[in-house]
């Protein structure tokens, strides 16, 4: 069955959401590529990539908000807005915001997945929770 591309944003979201990695990846074709703008780009190839940028993501923070705001389509794909929050377990500092992605899909999985951060934000705030480094 093929899903609706807005419905595997949705899916995909909640997943993440609930820090369930194996179900995010579902959403993920195998051959599908993640980048992510901030503060350098930084890519991830497969679903073996995928997994390992999620494990370390959820293993240094709590998701404690991932939420879409929009979904629109354009050239690539589907863009959207998404509302986040996450909790650095370690020092027990936040981060939040609005991250903005556009996806690719191919046969009702991501292909391509480009996520876009304020860079400078992300880079003060890591270098903030670096001090609570053991």
């Amino acid at each position: 069955m093929i899903a609706d591309d807005e419905g595997v944003f949705e899916a995909l979201a909640t997943a993440i959401a609930l820090e369930d990695i194996e179900s995010a990846l579902f959403y993920f074709d195998p051959e599908a590529t993640f980048v992510v703008f901030t503060p350098a780009e930084l890519v991830f190839d497969g679903h073996d990539g995928i997994r390992q940028r999620l494990q370390k993501l959820m293993g240094d923070f709590d998701v404690t908000r991932f939420a879409l705001r929009t979904i629109l389509p354009c050239d690539e794909g589907l863009r959207t807005q998404i509302d986040y929050a996450f909790r650095h377990r370690e020092s027990g500092e936040t981060i939040d915001g609005v991250m903005r992605v556009i996806a690719s899909f191919r046969d009702g999985k991501i292909i391509r997945w480009c996520e876009y951060q304020d860079a400078e934000r992300v880079e003060a705030f890591m270098r903030l929770v670096a001090r609570y480094k053991k």
